[in-house]
């Protein structure tokens, strides 16, 4: 699949995603929705990362923790402005 497709697919699922989160988060704290979907994510992540071999996190240099650390800040602060503004 091209560049383009994924993109599409990706702003989608975004879409989706955000969608879902408004509906699943009413009458629900903020934090706790997101505690929620961190947890699902978790678990997902390590299924999939398991079953293709890839959970192979001794390679990671501190950079690559450093990123991928600061990458899920901004998605934190994303997710807790959505949700907050939500209800």
């Amino acid at each position: 699949m091209s560049a383009n497709g994924w993109a599409l697919l990706s702003a989608l699922f975004a879409g989706a995603t955000a969608i879902l989160a408004k509906l699943g988060v009413k009458d629900v704290p903020a934090n706790t929705a997101l505690l929620v979907r961190v947890a699902f994510v978790l678990v997902f992540s390590l299924l999939l990362a398991l079953s293709t071999g890839e959970a192979k996190v001794g390679g990671l240099t501190r950079s690559h923790w450093v990123f991928l650390g600061l990458s899920a800040v901004a998605t934190w602060r994303v997710s807790h402005r959505s949700t907050s503004s939500a209800l």
